[in-house]
């Protein structure tokens, strides 16, 4: 019983270990990614299903697609260390803020498709349709930033993916933009400039299995034979005790105050005895 046990206990360990083994950062990757959209919502675009689309007329039209705004996704494309619990980054997104006319885009969607390993487990077709909202400035001449350009991100529940690898659940999420050490779902370009952020993750575990707890060391301790001795309780006395302690005690006041008066009177009267003026009394009487 106690071998069979024992194999238990290690067996539990060997799982254990590689469980905690598997959530580490050395042995959870990004294998696979990539990005393209899907769909746009506007006029005058194209580029739909690669990873960058172009949106509206270049006031110089001789400069072809790169007088054009666009939206640029570009995956990482090397595997990445997955260190659970802290975000990483998934791919590079640039709005391309150029001088247009005509109509513009009002919102895009973007598809990224990921591969992962979770130890030697691996995660793939884990797809998420993110929906990215566009607000176009008029490019008319004026200052107060009249012809910045918004870039919003919206996160949600289907920026969600749940998976589960050996008994333990992960959650893989989306967190936005991460621009000049700040996470956010938003950012304004100016015109004629490029506006690039990191695309970050995160993936977080659940349920993770917890190490057994060692026993102590040495023999068990023997519980205390017979039954169990309650402690001394505190005894409260009752208003009479006080009472008859406080009576008693000023009888032994008094009776110390009336013993140090008589001492007093027989004290005074053998000082009076001895002194001169009491023998020539008592000559004078004779």
């Amino acid at each position: 019983m106690l071998l069979s046990f024992n194999r238990i206990l290690i067996f539990y360990l060997i799982c254990v270990s590689s469980l905690l083994h598997q959530i580490s950062e050395g042995s959870n990757s990004v294998t696979s990614t990539n990005g393209k959209w899907t769909s746009v919502h506007g006029s005058s675009y194209f580029g739909v299903n690669t990873p960058q689309i172009y949106w509206g007329i270049p006031i110089d039209e001789d400069t072809g697609l790169n007088g054009m705004s666009s939206y640029l996704y570009e995956a990482i494309t090397y595997p990445v260390g997955i260190p659970i619990g802290e975000s990483f980054k998934i791919g590079e997104f640039t709005h391309i803020n150029r001088s247009i006319y005509g109509n513009s885009i009002s919102e895009a969607n973007l598809q990224i498709n990921l591969g992962l390993n979770i130890g030697d487990t691996a995660v793939n077709n884990i797809t998420f349709n993110t929906r990215f909202i566009h607000e176009e400035t008029s490019n008319n001449s004026g200052g107060g930033g009249c012809c910045d350009d918004l870039v919003g991100l919206v996160l949600d529940e289907t920026s969600k993916f749940e998976f589960t690898v050996d008994s333990v659940s992960y959650n893989l999420e989306l967190l936005g933009f991460y621009i000049n050490d700040t996470l956010v779902n938003s950012f304004i370009t100016s015109e004629n400039s490029e506006g690039v952020a990191d695309f970050l993750a995160i993936i977080t575990a659940k349920n993770l299995p917890q190490p057994p707890i060692d026993p102590p060391i040495g023999p068990p301790i023997d519980p205390p034979i017979g039954p169990p001795v309650d402690p001394p309780g505190v005894i409260n006395p009752e208003p009479e005790t006080y009472l008859i302690l406080g009576g008693a005690l000023l009888f032994i006041l008094l009776k110390k105050g009336k013993k140090r008066c008589k001492n007093q009177k027989t004290r005074l009267a053998f000082l009076e005895r001895q002194s001169p003026t009491f023998f020539l009394g008592r000559f004078w009487k004779r």
